[in-house]
């Protein structure tokens, strides 16, 4: 019977993620043994006496939740869920970025360090955020999501950090919405220096009617229970797609404000996975499938921008439907910073 408990408890854990670690009493168990356990991912420090070679640009790093490319009108997407930033210039796309990790936990880590898709963890990494600093780049991370332990060390790292919400989790009904970040982003923002700053939203992160506000409900019916059987699939979709209106608007916002500022500056949006939205008869991420590891991404540039770096914005341009996966970032951002002292896979930026 012991042998049968351990075996049923394990193919039901795989079969979908949280089907027992997040229900009680099991739940108490698996919270304990996560919060004494230690972090997979070993940090060195950053090489002393890193130089950037360029002056005054402001990296903002939307990091998103949730997202999948296909679901953009700026992809093609046949509803207006964009429509703010698909009347905008300045604004690339790229709709086939790819991830293995389709949750928060395995993504960020590799998003911020120089680990690769594959990497198994068994050498320690360096964070983007040390570099950053190390560089004399002003470092801020301010963000809607409770922090957790696989990637917390960025924030501490960084130089000023504000979690807006630290009491409620992603599965709380009282989430506040993302737009309280805005306000904190338009105090902190610095013109005319180095700086990278990560916003870190809720996003579209199930469940979907907590995310946006009212005003924001465009597609309708919407879904009524958090049980997901119990809502129809254009239900769950109406409001996946509404969570998605509400991101246009809150990027439009960042851009608004970095954009009267008439600086060299880039905003980068990417979401850290996609969803699944009945494809294979499987719904949210956590599972492999093309939706969840096809996540959103977009560069928003100013005009100063432009002119000082249109051959990068060429490229882009002519690559941005090409597949690339989320290991571009890291040395992208050492390239666009052009910071001297270390080494880094230059075959990989975008």
């Amino acid at each position: 019977m012991a042998l049968v408990a351990v075996f049923t408890s394990y193919a039901l854990e795989n079969s979908r993620f949280g089907i027992l670690t997040r229900r009680l009493p099991y739940v108490v168990s698996y919270a304990v043994t996560d919060y004494f356990s230690q972090n997979k991912l070993i940090l060195k420090s950053a090489p002393k006496n890193l130089k950037t070679n360029v002056d005054s640009l402001q990296v903002v790093f939307i990091l998103g939740e949730s997202v999948r490319a296909d679901h953009l009108q700026l992809n093609g997407y046949a509803r207006e869920t964009n429509p703010l930033l698909s009347k905008r210039k300045n604004i690339i796309s790229f709709s086939n970025m790819y991830t293995s990790n389709t949750y928060t936990a395995a993504s960020i880590p590799q998003i911020l360090t120089n680990a690769s898709l594959s990497d198994d963890y068994n050498q320690p990494k360096y964070s983007l955020i040390d570099i950053l600093n190390q560089a004399h780049i002003q470092t801020t991370w301010i963000g809607n999501q409770t922090p957790e332990k696989s990637y917390e060390m960025f924030i501490k790292q960084s130089g000023f950090s504000k979690i807006i919400d630290p009491l409620h989790s992603e599965l709380s009904f009282q989430k506040t919405y993302d737009e309280k970040l805005i306000p904190l982003f338009k105090s902190l923002y610095q013109p005319n220096q180095n700086q990278f700053t990560t916003i870190h939203m809720m996003g579209s992160h199930w469940w979907y009617e907590t995310r946006y506000p009212a005003s924001f409900r465009k597609f309708k019916p919407v879904i009524q229970s958090k049980n997901i059987p119990s809502n129809s699939t254009e239900e769950m979709i109406n409001s996946y797609d509404n969570t998605l209106v509400y991101l246009d608007f809150f990027i439009n916002e960042i851009i608004q404000e970095v954009e009267k500022q008439n600086t060299k500056a880039l905003i980068i949006y990417l979401a850290d996975h996609g969803e699944l939205l009945v494809e294979d008869k499987l719904w949210l991420h956590v599972q492999r499938g093309k939706a969840a590891e096809n996540p959103a991404m977009l560069i928003w540039y100013s005009n100063k921008f432009q002119k000082t770096h249109s051959e990068i914005i060429d490229r882009w341009d002519r690559n941005h439907t090409k597949k690339t996966d989320l290991d571009f970032f890291f040395p992208s951002l050492i390239s666009l910073f052009d910071i001297e002292g270390i080494d880094y896979n230059k075959n990989k930026t975008l």
